[in-house]
């Protein structure tokens, strides 16, 4: 009997032992996956001094889809730019193939730049940025603006793939 209690001890020791927990990585925390901020997905991003529709000239876009992935193309072109898999991390846009930077971006709910906007057009643009359809911005390498625009507080408004505002503005 005790030799069968010696060896039941010592067969739960071993299993103990050569256990792995699953639960927790070898080398400590976890990295959380790589994912796109999905605030951006839907619509078109477009560089516009006008708030109610896309720029006259020039209608770059940026675009992101569900499946995390980046779109640079032109309202004139039948084709798109490639569709360049991204992630985002901290308010940055990343290439995922050669993990360089795209674009920063910034969220506010209210509006904040000093241009000069008479009050009605200061109140739409609010109520742009309230309904997350409007982000302060700069872009590596990707720029949809002409030359001429500071690079500080640029912005880009999302609008719908007819040039029509995204959502309802009351």
């Amino acid at each position: 009997m005790k030799k069968r209690l010696f060896i039941l001890s010592l067969f739960l020791t071993l299993v103990f032992i050569t256990c792995k927990d699953e639960g927790t990585p070898a080398g400590g925390s976890q990295e959380p996956p790589l994912t796109l901020d999905q605030r951006l997905v839907g619509g078109r991003w477009y560089y516009s001094p006008r708030f109610e529709m896309p720029q006259e000239y020039n209608r770059g876009y940026y675009e992101f889809t569900a499946d995390s992935r980046f779109i640079q193309g032109y309202d004139d072109s039948e084709v798109p730019f490639d569709k360049i898999p991204v992630y985002s991390k901290n308010g940055i846009v990343y290439s995922r193939e050669y993990n360089h930077e795209i674009l920063r971006y910034e969220f506010n709910k209210v509006f904040t730049r000093d241009d000069g906007l008479l009050s009605h057009e200061q109140y739409y643009v609010n109520l742009i940025s309230e309904k997350g359809d409007l982000i302060i911005c700069s872009t590596g390498g990707y720029s949809l603006y002409p030359d001429n625009t500071p690079d500080s507080r640029k912005f880009l408004i999302r609008f719908k793939a007819d040039k029509t505002p995204y959502q309802v503005y009351d």
